[in-house]
């Protein structure tokens, strides 16, 4: 990639974070709760970015994260039940969670390994009394996942042998467990007849419009 490809995709994603926050404000920042919980997490990392934590991780992929509007297009196409558990494997600075816990109002699991990120939010967390956002840290592939019905994996990053891995766990989840993927249908990496897809999405992510994968265990 030359130098005006690498500045023109700077500007791109910083125009794109810009228009992320400004559209996370004005749609979700109506909840006070969430508004608060929100600025305290992003000033938290204000000095450090979870960018930057996360390069510190040599065994670890490339930190991303999703809009909170393109997890709220998810939700509309595939939403949960009052009583059902959602986790987010690879939370992160658990933004997504503390969302999903406040603004939807779901009892939420965040699945981090990395430390910095999990001590954080549960910090966060106990401050603000968030109590239906749980982070647990733990390699998502030896995670315990029994509670989960609705499972969120952001991953495009991962390794073909760590989704191959993944998706061998994922299809032993209970039947109508709904597992939402981005880039990949877990189905092309398992030889597995136990969950399907559903549904797919064109998704807005910093760097373009991004297919998601809904499937449902059978």
């Amino acid at each position: 990639m030359s130098f005006t490809e690498d500045l023109r995709t700077f500007f791109a994603v910083r125009y794109f974070n810009t228009k992320d926050l400004l559209r996370t404000i004005f749609r979700y920042y109506k909840k006070p709760k969430f508004a608060l919980v929100d600025l305290a997490l992003l000033l938290s990392y204000f000095f450090k970015s979870p960018y930057r934590i996360g390069r510190e991780y040599k065994d670890t992929e490339p930190y991303g994260e999703t809009p909170l509007a393109t997890l709220d297009t998810i939700l509309r196409h595939c939403p949960l039940k009052p009583d059902e558990v959602a986790y987010e494997l690879g939370s992160g600075r658990g933004r997504a969670c503390f969302w999903l816990a406040l603004y939807k109002g779901y009892k939420t699991v965040g699945i981090e390994y990395i430390p910095a990120f999990v001590e954080k939010a549960k910090k966060l967390a106990a401050f603000f009394s968030v109590n239906n956002a749980e982070f647990i840290e733990a390699d998502m592939l030896k995670a315990d996942l029994t509670r989960a019905t609705w499972i969120y994996l952001f991953g495009s990053a991962l390794s073909d042998e760590t989704i191959v891995q993944l998706a061998k766990k994922l299809e032993k989840q209970p039947k109508g467990c709904r597992i939402i993927t981005i880039s990949y249908p877990l189905t092309a990496y398992s030889k597995s007849a136990n969950f399907i897809v559903t549904q797919t999405l064109d998704l807005e992510f910093s760097w373009g419009i991004t297919q998601a994968y809904i499937h449902e265990v059978i």
